[in-house]
C-alpha cells in the first residue's frame, strides 16, 4: 500500500513539474478559467435575470467548480493511457496510478480557482459556515476517487475504440446543461426533477451540497455509494478481459 501512494505521489510530482516549471501563465489559466465562468454565471443569475440571492454564490460554487473538475479531468483523461504508454511498459506502472495522480493534479487546480471565490464570497458575505468548507473537501475527496474510476474506463475505452474522447466531450455538454450546476432543481417543473434524478452527475455534486440537504443525506450517500460501486466493478472487469489487448495496443 505504502508503495502504490509513493509512486501516486511521484508521478503527482511530475506531473505539476513538467506542465507548470516553463510557464506560469499556464498554471494561471488553469486556476483563472473556473473562476471567470463563475463570475459570469453568478453576473447573469443576479443582474441580468434579476434573481439576486444571498446563498446562490456558495450554491453556484459548489457546482459549477466540481463539474469543472470532472468534466476537465475525464476529458483530459481519455488519452493518459496511450501518450504514457512509455512509463506504463517500461517502468511498469498500473495505469490507475497515473489516473489518480491527474485527478489528484486538477483537484489541487479546482482548490486554488475554490480558494479566490472563497475570500470573494467571504468578503461579500462576511461568513462561510464552516460546515460547508468540511462539505466541500470531503465531497473532493470522494470526487477524486470517483473521477478516477470514469477516467480509467474512458481511457482504457479509447486506447481500443479511437475517437472515444469526441463522444465523451459530447456527453458532458448535454450533461451540464442536465446537471444542477448552476439552476436550483426547485425551479425546474416537478416532471423534470423527478427525470433529473436519472442523471447520475445529480447525486454527485449533491454530495457537495449535503451542507443544506440534510433531510436528504441518506439518499445521496446511498446514491453514490451504488455509483462507486458499479463503477469499480466495471473498470475491475474491463480491465481484466481486455488487459493483454490494452498492453498490445499503447
Amino acid at each position: 500500500m505504502t508503495r502504490h501512494l509513493t509512486d501516486i505521489i511521484s508521478l503527482l510530482e511530475i506531473n505539476l513539474k513538467v506542465r507548470y516549471r516553463q510557464t506560469f501563465i499556464g498554471f494561471l489559466w488553469v486556476v483563472l478559467n473556473p473562476i471567470v465562468l463563475f463570475f459570469v454565471q453568478l453576473a447573469l443569475f443576479s443582474i441580468i435575470l434579476n434573481r439576486p440571492s444571498e446563498a446562490y454564490p456558495l450554491y453556484l460554487l459548489s457546482g459549477l467548480l466540481p463539474w469543472f473538475y470532472i468534466s476537465q479531468t475525464a476529458e483530459m483523461g481519455c488519452n493518459y493511457i496511450s501518450t504514457n504508454a512509455g512509463l506504463i511498459k517500461n517502468l511498469k506502472i498500473h495505469p490507475i496510478k497515473l489516473i489518480i495522480s491527474l485527478s489528484i493534479e486538477n483537484f489541487i487546480n479546482m482548490l486554488s480557482a475554490s480558494l479566490i471565490i472563497f475570500f470573494f464570497i467571504l468578503y461579500k458575505s462576511k461568513h462561510i459556515d464552516n460546515l460547508f468548507v468540511l462539505n466541500f473537501l470531503s465531497a473532493g475527496v470522494y470526487s477524486i476517487l470517483l473521477i478516477s474510476l470514469i477516467t480509467f474506463i474512458s481511457s482504457l475505452l479509447n486506447v481500443l475504440y479511437k475517437d472515444i474522447k469526441y463522444i465523451l466531450h459530447f456527453i458532458f455538454t448535454l450533461l451540464y446543461f442536465s446537471t444542477p450546476t448552476f439552476f436550483y432543481t426547485s425551479s425546474l417543473p416537478a416532471d423534470l426533477q423527478y427525470l433529473i434524478k436519472f442523471n447520475p452527475f445529480y447525486w454527485i455534486i449533491a454530495t457537495y451540497r449535503l451542507y443544506t440537504d440534510t433531510e436528504n443525506i441518506d439518499e445521496i450517500i446511498l446514491f453514490n455509494v451504488l455509483i462507486i460501486f458499479i463503477l469499480t466493478l466495471v473498470a475491475v472487469m474491463f480491465w481484466k478481459k481486455n488487459k493483454n489487448r490494452i498492453y498490445l495496443k499503447i
